[in-house]
């Protein structure tokens, strides 16, 4: 199999976290030659809202509003975890970056240092109120649910943040020859989803 280099896109609640495992898990079988590095900008968020200092409180609190995080910091988190994990014969999967298009500019630098030539972008689509209502069910779910998950105006926040900046990145790696881009519709049931995302990337399964 060929190194791949995948990111995985759509708004809050559109299921990126349950592709990204299934991805993993099938890449896993298919090519053991070859390490698979996750890239999950929730997840580095989460872990640097654990610490304190004055630049911590500050994320916490745009995240707390529902707010989209400031450029340079998305930026300096998954610039970090490249330069640890990246080292040239793993398979790649980023999980809700870029997120702007001075983060895409970035990371279209990264690809081509790290001889990364064809990422593809997954974009996984929902609307507006299949996000609401699987939020607030996930919220009402869950054991230790996120905040921002059971409250109407901050997801109303990240849906719009997701159409203002998220989408402008979107529409801009369509029209750069470096990316594919495969649209799929989210709102199918998961293994219908699945079976799109793998038959975007030519996948037998």
């Amino acid at each position: 199999m060929d190194l791949q280099t995948l990111i995985f896109l759509g708004p809050s609640g559109s299921g990126k976290g349950t592709q990204v495992a299934r991805v993993r898990e099938y890449l896993g079988s298919h090519d053991t030659s070859r390490n698979i590095v996750e890239l999950v900008m929730g997840d580095l968020f989460r872990v640097f809202w654990k610490k304190e200092g004055y630049a911590h409180d500050l994320s916490r609190d745009i995240n707390l509003a529902g707010g989209l995080q400031p450029s340079f910091l998305q930026i300096n988190m998954w610039s970090n975890f490249m330069l640890e994990h990246i080292r040239g014969n793993e398979h790649l999967l980023i999980d809700g970056s870029p997120r702007r298009t001075t983060d895409l500019e970035a990371m279209e630098s990264a690809f081509e240092f790290y001889k990364r030539p064809h990422p593809t972008l997954v974009f996984i689509n929902i609307s507006k109120e299949e996000s609401v209502k699987r939020l607030l069910r996930r919220a009402e779910m869950a054991e230790n649910p996120r905040p921002e998950d059971g409250d109407i105006l901050l997801i109303d926040n990240r849906y719009q943040w997701f159409l203002e900046s998220v989408m402008p990145v979107i529409d801009a790696m369509r029209k750069n020859d470096m990316f594919t881009v495969i649209e799929i519709n989210g709102e199918q049931e998961v293994d219908a989803v699945t079976e799109d995302v793998f038959n975007g990337l030519g996948w037998q399964h």
